[in-house]
């Protein structure tokens, strides 16, 4: 298996996963309150599933927006596409850490990292993996728009 292939894998399995969207919006509320700890929400909770919502919808978007940038990419331009998949894969990474740390308004840089991660992986574990590997929705739907590598 080419390391290129095992970006492309990764890159499946988390816009898979995060284009859930009725699905991440409590997973990101899960993701928060496990970096919290026994501690109390610092927040009401209506802006408290506010700010999931937007780290869900936020993520979403993001995601379909990479997705139609690495199409365009390896189709139209004829960039190589296992390059344009570890590239785009480090962006959404950086900044979805980046956005997470500023939608709950965290302290520092790595709570952030800590709740994307987690964010992203109850998710993978549980539905991503088994959905990529038995070609069930929405994995399909990413893959034909991250082209193979060649």
């Amino acid at each position: 298996m080419d390391v290129f292939d095992v970006f492309r894998t990764l890159l499946v399995v988390v816009f898979s996963v995060s284009i859930l969207v009725p699905l991440n919006i409590p997973l990101a509320a899960l993701a928060y309150k496990l970096h919290l700890g026994h501690k109390p929400l610092p927040m009401e909770p209506t802006p408290f599933w506010v700010r999931a919502g937007a780290v869900a919808l936020g993520l979403t978007a993001v995601c379909v927006v990479l997705m139609v940038l690495d199409y365009w990419m390896v189709t139209s331009l004829s960039l190589p596409a296992g390059f344009v998949h570890v590239t785009l894969l480090t962006v959404y990474l950086i900044g979805g850490v980046w956005y997470v740390f500023w939608v709950f308004a965290l302290d520092e840089l790595i709570e952030g990292a800590s709740v994307f991660l987690t964010y992203l992986g109850i998710p993978s574990l549980l539905l991503g993996f088994p959905l990529a590997s038995w070609g069930w929705w929405p994995a399909p739907l990413v893959e034909g728009f991250l082209r193979p590598v060649m």
